[in-house]
């Protein structure tokens, strides 16, 4: 299963009050009944000294020096301070020194285990370190205290995608999606997991879904319109592309063929080999666009053409992605045209 993307820095702007994106009235009015409950009982987001306060102020502007240094003297005046630990955390990733980040969450967590927060951006970077049993313990216990809380749910789904704990993956996403409307993460991972598993009109249902949601996103669109060019809904696949063209101006060369191939499966062939050709040119090493070409020109019956591609690929490729599959075209060709 290819993973989409990381969540990244989790500033709990809302929580903590800093300065941040106040979210439209329209996705506040999109929240789930659990979002819409109070604060589970158990979690909690400790006050903030005046220090912290200030710290806060200077971080919600980008004044990451300064924010540090109110978070230091936070520390030194107050030991037992989480809320300061952790914000020194979330200061250290914005200025690109995870590895710096994990041993002030894990003082936050240690000082407050009921702090979900700290929790759950210890367990991101734990993942990311390959520590998946860890980091899976860290967002069960997160969302045992909240169970409201969405974030820690995607999280949790992914920790365990990466470990191929599929049938708990399916839940927690389950989950998030819920809890996380607005978000086509969730909606796009687990549409991808019903897809291997070839439940067709459950991934294509949810890749519907989560396409709206994507719009800006490039590489999720990129995501959302190869599962719908798998799930059988080329034409959508073809107008998600068309979306990320845009957003990039240029597409790479694998997501061309991407394009290539969806453009084929919606009926449209020779758009699809001129995008081939467009592909060539961008990048002559990109040697795919042999076997994309011969499989195309094949199904159109341009038997002789496809066995050239496919040829060429193998001259290029002889022990390649797609050797095997062009190996079994060529002789399949051979076959029908001694059939003729």
């Amino acid at each position: 299963m290819k993973q989409i993307h990381e969540i990244g820095l989790l500033l709990y702007v809302a929580a903590f009050g800093c300065a941040g994106v106040t979210p439209s009235p329209e996705e506040q009015q999109n929240e789930t009944k659990e979002q819409q409950a109070s604060e589970h009982e158990d979690a909690l987001v400790p006050d903030a000294s005046p220090l912290v306060k200030r710290g806060e102020r200077y971080m919600s502007i980008g004044e990451l020096g300064e924010a540090s240094a109110s978070f230091r003297s936070a520390i030194i005046e107050n030991a037992q301070d989480a809320r300061a630990y952790f914000d020194l955390g979330l200061v250290l990733e914005l200025q690109g020194q995870p590895q710096l980040a994990i041993p002030e969450y894990q003082e936050a967590e240690r000082l407050l285990p009921q702090f979900v927060q700290a929790k759950n951006n210890l367990a991101v970077l734990l993942r990311e370190q390959g520590n998946l049993r860890r980091a899976q313990e860290l967002l069960s216990d997160a969302v045992k205290i909240d169970p409201t809380y969405g974030d820690a749910w995607l999280n949790l789904a992914l920790s365990f995608e990466d470990s191929r704990q599929l049938d708990k993956a399916k839940v927690a996403y389950q989950r998030a999606i819920k809890l996380l409307p607005s978000d086509p993460l969730p909606l796009t991972n687990l549409a991808l997991i019903e897809l291997a598993a070839n439940d067709v009109n459950a991934a294509k249902t949810k890749l519907q879904k989560a396409y709206p949601l994507a719009r800006n996103d490039a590489q999720m669109l990129i995501e959302i319109a190869s599962g719908l060019r798998r799930a059988g809904d080329a034409a959508l696949a073809v107008r998600v592309l068309g979306n990320v063209k845009t957003l990039l101006k240029e597409l790479p060369p694998a997501v061309l063929a991407e394009l290539a191939i969806a453009q084929h499966a919606n009926g449209a062939s020779e758009q699809s080999l001129a995008t081939l050709d467009e592909l060539e040119k961008k990048d002559s090493k990109y040697t795919a666009v042999h076997y994309f070409r011969g499989s195309i020109l094949a199904a159109m019956g341009s038997y002789a053409k496809a066995a050239q591609s496919f040829r060429r690929y193998l001259k290029q490729e002889p022990k390649g992605a797609f050797t095997e599959k062009s190996k079994a075209h060529l002789e399949e060709i051979q076959r029908l045209q001694k059939n003729k």
